[in-house]
């Protein structure tokens, strides 16, 4: 299976589509994509580490998934890690509340 399919089935996990909702069946394909470079699964798996979905909530881990997301210019990465920035939620920054 190519990547572009397991991303496919990863999304359709996460969202019952087709298949029976499986969050982390869907965060394990995430991680072997992310792992390889996959800057759209890097921002999906930040995301689950964002709102403990499928993981338990990890700010730190779900910070470098997006910022290693966003700079091979992947922009939904770069807006949510933006938004992290303005909600204060990038641990050790200025103005961080976490």
């Amino acid at each position: 299976m190519d990547n572009a399919a397991k991303r496919e089935l990863a999304c359709k996990y996460a969202n019952g589509d087709g298949v029976e909702q499986s969050l982390h069946k869907a965060v394990d394909l995430w991680t072997a994509l992310s792992d390889g470079g996959c800057p759209e699964s890097q921002c999906s798996l930040a995301c689950s580490f964002g709102n403990g979905e499928g993981v338990p909530v990890n700010w730190p881990r779900a910070i470098e998934l997006f910022r290693a997301s966003a700079a091979q210019g992947y922009c939904n990465a770069q807006r949510e890690l933006g938004c992290r920035y303005m909600q204060g939620q990038v641990p050790g920054e200025a103005g961080s509340e976490r």
